[in-house]
């Protein structure tokens, strides 16, 4: 795993608390926090898994303001 990962900065960049980002990964939230602690070892899927909601997230605002151009003309 990338070692230069930090979980816990990764999820506020997302504007999301960490209990947020457990229920929208379907984790429990105490996961999320061992995980950050470094008491339990986070799987690989979970760096991706942010990665994907980052593009989706652009993709919702691309589409928003495509519809703001769309309703303006």
């Amino acid at each position: 795993m990338d070692n230069t990962f930090n979980l816990k900065k990764e999820i506020k960049k997302l504007g999301l608390s960490q209990k947020e980002f457990a229920q929208i990964a379907g984790i429990h939230p105490n996961t999320i926090t061992q995980w950050i602690n470094g008491n339990r070892e986070m799987p690989e899927w979970i760096v991706k898994f942010i990665e994907y909601y980052k593009k989706a997230k652009l993709l919702d605002e691309i589409d928003s303001k495509l519809q703001e151009l769309k309703n303006t003309q």
